[in-house]
């Protein structure tokens, strides 16, 4: 199932975000409560956010890849090759032929959120890894 043909559910989006963000935020070794002040939000926001439970609105979003030391075009090409692993990844889950559409509801309906999350996490954890690979092949050279 190709992305770009592939809605994206809102809820899928969220984990998928979340994810993301708590991958990068691990990566610079921030605590939740430092990276929080950081970015200008309570503690318990940006765990809402780091578990999909809450979206970022666009400003929000900025400031959270700017802390990050990354732009909002890093973030989003990250959420979309997550979106991408985490449907090949489940291609298989899903027992019958969703339509485009409903490929994400059929998923969240058949292996539930923890499941999706934990998918999208595999996928995250591995392209923020190769990316950082790829930055210190970079920055050796």
């Amino acid at each position: 199932m190709n992305r770009s043909k592939t809605l994206i559910n809102t809820d899928a989006y969220k984990i998928i975000f979340g994810r993301v963000i708590s991958g990068l935020r691990k990566q610079r070794e921030f605590s939740q409560g430092t990276f929080s002040k950081m970015i200008g939000v309570s503690q318990p926001t940006l765990s809402r956010f780091e578990r999909g439970l809450a979206l970022p609105d666009i400003l929000m979003a900025k400031n959270i890849a700017r802390a990050l030391g990354r732009d909002l075009a890093y973030l989003d090409a990250t959420v979309d090759r997550a979106i991408s692993d985490t449907v090949q990844a489940s291609h298989e889950m899903v027992p019958v032929k969703a339509t485009e559409g409903d490929f994400w509801n059929s998923l969240l309906t058949t292996v539930g959120a923890v499941a999706v999350a934990g998918l999208a996490g595999f996928a995250v954890a591995a392209i923020l890894k190769a990316k950082s690979d790829e930055e210190g092949e970079n920055s050796d050279g």
